[in-house]
């Protein structure tokens, strides 16, 4: 049996093979699953440490598969209460209703 082991956000190879190895001790031991061998992915992408959660050790070499981002529109960031994903704005128009 082969298992490829990919690593979560904030983690690497090193971290993740840790955390697994009571895992990958039971994965050998099971009857009838023949030789098993881990395959360790790693990221390539190093995360930058404003992304870390403070629990991070500095020298964890926290890493990632991605790196997210949230799009928008500098006229939706001047707004503060919303965000333009679409890249357009909507424009409301008010109805005024005058006597004649």
């Amino acid at each position: 049996m082969k298992v490829l082991m990919i690593h979560g956000y904030t983690q690497n190879q090193a971290i993740f093979r840790s955390r697994t190895s009571n895992l990958r001790r039971k994965a050998i031991k099971l009857p009838g699953a023949g030789p098993t061998q881990f395959f360790w992915a790693e990221s390539p992408l190093l995360l930058p440490s404003e992304r870390c959660p403070a629990q991070i050790e500095p020298d964890a070499d926290p890493r990632a598969w991605y790196l997210p981002c949230l799009l928008y529109t500098s006229d939706a960031a001047d707004e503060e209460d919303s965000v333009d994903l679409g890249g357009r704005r909507i424009i409301k128009k008010k109805n005024n209703l005058e006597n004649s």
